[in-house]
């Protein structure tokens, strides 16, 4: 990843959701209130 281009703001709850299930961690529910 390029640090200089990478914006937070650019982070939504759905984008992490999706990336943390991805990469074959499991969500739980609890875990959307962040």
């Amino acid at each position: 990843m390029n640090n200089s281009t990478f914006n937070f703001q650019t982070l939504s709850p759905d984008l992490i959701m999706d990336a943390l299930e991805e990469v074959g961690l499991r969500v739980d529910s609890g875990l959307t209130a962040l």
